[in-house]
């Protein structure tokens, strides 16, 4: 018979592995690494245009590194250069925020419903950064 500390070693093993596949299937659509200079702005608000760097892209939204961090729920309208094409301008919500010695330095963003045009480019440019394998 299991002593009770083992019997919760093997009750937290049981619990650990739903927990991180329900992490996994979080993620819908590949994501590439991209350093992209972004522009941004509120959509609710009459603030001027905002810039960023982007840390990774995929057809879901988008990380991006700012000084000016925008709380959550705040929906953005972002321009997107696309190396080799014209720059793709969607809108999305902030989700996320990264947090560096208290202080906020990134935002993670997921784009509403995309349509083509923007749609098939951002496919595009992901397609031809992603590794092979």
């Amino acid at each position: 018979m299991a002593s009770r500390s083992e019997s919760v070693i093997l009750d937290l093993r049981t619990t650990h592995y739903p927990l991180e596949e329900r992490r996994l299937e979080r993620r819908q659509f590949a994501r590439i690494k991209v350093n992209l200079q972004i522009q941004f702005k509120s959509i609710e608000s009459m603030e001027g245009r905002f810039g960023g760097r982007t840390s990774d892209l995929s057809q879901g939204g988008v990380f991006m590194h700012s000084e000016d961090v925008k709380p959550v729920g705040t929906r953005l309208e972002l321009e997107v250069p696309i190396p080799g094409g014209s720059p793709v301008i969607v809108t999305g919500t902030v989700r996320s925020i990264r947090y560096h010695k208290n202080r906020p330095v990134g935002m993670g963003i997921e784009f509403d419903r995309l349509e083509d045009p923007a749609l098939g480019v951002i496919q595009w440019f992901i397609r031809q950064h992603q590794p092979e394998g």
